[in-house]
């Protein structure tokens, strides 16, 4: 009988020696995070895009990818995709006809969406210097959309609202627009 009761209390000695070890490993190791996803920074970088047909120029992140539609009505930029991610588009900038030589405040007022998702936000002056009437969309995500009036053109700048560290990139993008 003495033998079968110092097993027992031999057993409980090393079961609560194992859970005092235990114990003392979880609180003392270091707490882990949930892992973070972080949104590639562009590098210092920057190229230049210029429209001569439609005289303006944009300057982007030379890691970012830029893609022309062959008449130059049609511009958009991708972000830098993290590997094995698919490209996300930053901003399209879309050229329209402007016959009547409206300005840009009267060119989006005929011409913007009139379901109540688009609302006017007002006049901006770029740090280019170019003025643009700016308005806001709502879509699947925000988008702030810049209308500037040229002559017999109006050009539209589609920034999309991610957010993220993108939006003060996209911001710079959108006032490096020159006209030329």
């Amino acid at each position: 009988m003495r033998n079968r009761r110092e097993r027992v209390i031999s057993a409980a000695v090393v079961v609560a020696v194992i859970v005092a070890i235990s114990g003392v490993y979880l609180l003392t190791r270091a707490p882990t995070a949930a892992p973070m996803i972080f949104l590639p920074t562009p590098g210092p970088g920057r190229a230049v895009y210029t429209n001569a047909q439609y005289g303006y120029s944009i300057t982007y992140p030379t890691d970012w990818h830029l893609s022309a539609s062959p008449d130059g009505k049609t511009v958009q930029v991708f972000l830098a995709p993290q590997p094995g991610m698919p490209e996300d588009e930053a901003l399209d900038i879309l050229v329209y006809p402007n016959p009547q030589h409206l300005s840009s405040q009267a060119w989006w007022q005929a011409n913007h969406l009139t379901n109540g998702s688009e609302s006017a936000v007002g006049q901006q002056t770029l740090k280019s210097g170019a003025s643009a009437y700016v308005s806001q969309l709502q879509a699947q995500s925000l988008l702030k959309v810049y209308t500037i009036a040229v002559s017999t053109s109006a050009i539209q700048i589609i920034a999309y609202q991610t957010g993220t560290n993108y939006d003060a990139i996209v911001a710079d993008i959108v006032n490096s627009f020159t006209l030329h």
